[in-house]
């Protein structure tokens, strides 16, 4: 790359690593040949990595995980809260950037302009039923009730339904299946009126079960307050730590028109 005429600081950026570093390798190879790229330590005179693979599990384990669950105060990590969290727990100091790029080079982060943690990606899903009365009964029986449990992914306004007859705790872990099945590889944020479900033995056992892929919320309405929204929101697209982090509020309203447009194409089917 840097024989293509690329600058430095790009090669850098392409390989997760300081500008530095880069000089540091031409140099070797221009001494040593390609075997000085395969042997850094030039004879083992290099000192040893201070951080090992067990410092690293710390610091994977604590990004993956809640703040509330490590005894934090704080909702959300970021990497300065990072890096403290893995000093006290490994007595080794890093600074919040290298925090970052140990992460990103473990897969688990992607980089926003706020630097925040969002190991893995969280997609955020919001849930409703849709109900259609039982039709009136003819010669070949009774009519059914046509019930959907309903999952719009905010960001892309992708839909995940499922097509039942009845409303029952079954039918809702059903359809959490098929979300951790279409987002597979994410972590799923399900937004949820507290009247749309019911919190079940089963479905708790079920949550706990997936708990690292999966997270359901109950709106209670009375508990939302407007400053509390608003806060969330900026917070969110400033800090990129959720699903619909690209989203404007505009292209939030067309997806939320769009599935109701495919909504009502999948009744009119019926």
């Amino acid at each position: 790359m840097l024989a293509d005429g690329r600058k430095r600081q790009e090669v850098a950026h392409h390989f997760i690593v300081h500008p530095v570093t880069i000089g540091r390798w031409s140099a070797r190879y221009r001494r040593l040949g390609l075997a000085g790229l395969q042997s850094q330590t030039e004879g083992n005179r290099g000192r040893k990595p201070k951080i090992s693979e067990r410092h690293l599990e710390i610091l994977k384990e604590a990004a993956l995980a809640s703040p509330a669950g490590l005894g934090k105060s704080f909702e959300n990590w970021n990497f300065a809260r990072l890096a403290r969290y893995f000093f006290q727990q490994s007595g080794i100091s890093i600074t919040p950037h290298y925090a970052a790029l140990l992460l990103k080079r473990m897969g688990i982060l992607t980089l926003g302009h706020a630097r925040r943690a969002t190991a893995p990606q969280q997609i955020v899903v919001w849930f409703s039923l849709g109900i259609r009365p039982k039709k009136s009964s003819t010669a070949d029986g009774p009519g059914e009730r046509h019930v959907l449990y309903i999952g719009l992914e905010l960001r892309s306004g992708r839909l995940t339904i499922h097509r039942t007859t009845r409303i029952q705790t079954a039918h809702f872990v059903e359809f959490l299946r098929m979300l951790l099945r279409d987002y597979s590889g994410h972590r799923v944020l399900l937004l949820a009126g507290a009247e749309d479900f019911v919190r079940t033995r089963r479905l708790e056992d079920f949550l706990k079960s997936h708990g690292e892929q999966l997270e359901v919320v109950s709106l209670a309405q009375a508990a939302i307050h407007p400053s509390k929204l608003r806060r969330r929101w900026h917070n969110t697209e400033a800090g990129k730590d959720f699903g619909f982090r690209s989203n404007s509020l505009g292209q939030l309203a067309r997806n939320l028109e769009e599935a109701v447009r495919s909504l009502k194409l999948v009744f009119s089917r019926d």
